[in-house]
């Protein structure tokens, strides 16, 4: 059955986690990326049923507080064979941690106005003082892995040879939207509705097993 949806913002509160990362990278940290996104790639190569990821799942018509490519968007690309963010450091930065932890992740340096993007006060005072820092933002719902993707992104900046400079753990409110049909209504039984494969296995743990 068709209809035309109209979207609408929820006037309910919903907030995520955040936790800003400012950090100081050499000029090698594009290769501490290197074996961590051709193996998340390599994961995700392939895979027809992206959308069924629980990250994708609890993401889903949430906008998280950046502008940057959500893990979806990520994640599909991995699936249909390309590299997406392969020739951007600070794009390889994000993808690694979105498609190995599916938290939304936005990963801004000292040229792309990283002191724009700060949340917090104390994070925009570090990054000021520090031109030659990266601006790492985490995002998380309740239920997502946020020490995953941090201790990726550690993991990233302590192969590099830097050091993080400053960390601000905060929470923010984001944007629900809702799909609202304006014409008719869809089924919502659950005898109607189709059913969500449970043999899906996260790439995290996958990879965690080689």
């Amino acid at each position: 059955m068709s209809a035309e949806a109209v979207r609408v913002y929820t006037d309910q509160p919903l907030w995520c986690c955040a936790v800003e990362l400012v950090a100081e990278m050499p000029n090698r940290w594009q290769r501490a990326t290197d074996h961590l996104f051709e193996r998340a790639c390599r994961r995700w190569h392939g895979c027809t049923e992206v959308e069924f990821f629980p990250p994708i799942q609890r993401w889903k018509n949430i906008h998280p507080p950046t502008d940057h490519p959500s893990p979806h968007e990520v994640i599909a690309e991995a699936a249909a064979g390309y590299r997406p963010g392969r020739h951007d450091p600070t794009g390889a930065f994000e993808a690694v941690i979105m498609m190995l932890s599916g938290c939304p992740t936005a990963v801004v340096d000292s040229l792309g106005h990283a002191e724009r993007h700060a949340t917090a006060s104390s994070t925009r005072s570090v990054v000021r003082n520090r031109p030659d820092s990266v601006l790492i933002s985490l995002f998380a719902l309740d239920d997502d892995d946020i020490t995953l993707a941090e201790d990726l992104a550690l993991t990233i900046v302590a192969h590099s040879s830097g050091r993080i400079l400053h960390r601000a753990p905060s929470l923010l409110p984001v944007r629900h939207e809702q799909i609202a049909p304006s014409a008719a209504r869809f089924p919502t039984s659950p005898d109607i509705l189709p059913a969500i494969p449970h043999s899906i296995e996260s790439p995290v743990f996958a990879a965690s097993s080689n």
